[in-house]
C-alpha cells in the first residue's frame, strides 16, 4: 500500500468516525504508518545485507576451492579435464563430505 492509498483509506474511515475523534485518529494512524514504513525499509536492508553476506561467502568458498584444485593439479592428482567438474563438486559438498574427500585424496597415489 502506498502512502497515497493509505491517506485515501484514512479519509474513508474518517467519514465513519465522530469528527472530534477523527483528527486524532488520523494523526495516530499516520504515525503508525510511518513506523511501519521505517521498519519495512530496515527489513529490506537486512535482506540486502544477508544476500551480500551469502554472496561473499560463496565467493570465498569458490576461491578456496579453486586454490585447492590448483594444488591437486600441481600434485598430479587431478588432470585438466577434471578441473571444472571437481570445482563444482567441491563447492556443493557439506563439511563432512569434504572431510571424506580430503581423506580420499590424501591416499590417492600420484
Amino acid at each position: 500500500m502506498t502512502y497515497e492509498e493509505f491517506e485515501q483509506f484514512l479519509e474513508n474511515k474518517k467519514e465513519e468516525i465522530d469528527d472530534s475523534k477523527a483528527e486524532a485518529f488520523t494523526e495516530a494512524m499516520k504515525a503508525k504508518f510511518q513506523e511501519y514504513q521505517a521498519l519495512k525499509e530496515k527489513a529490506e536492508q537486512v535482506e540486502t545485507f544477508k544476500e551480500r553476506a551469502e554472496q561473499a561467502e560463496r565467493q570465498a568458498k569458490a576461491l578456496e576451492v579453486a586454490e585447492e584444485v590448483e594444488d591437486l593439479q600441481e600434485e598430479g592428482k587431478v588432470n585438466e579435464k577434471q578441473v571444472e567438474h571437481l570445482k563444482q563438486l567441491l563447492v556443493s559438498m557439506t563439511k563432512e563430505q569434504k572431510e571424506h574427500f580430503d581423506e580420499l585424496m590424501e591416499n590417492q597415489p600420484v
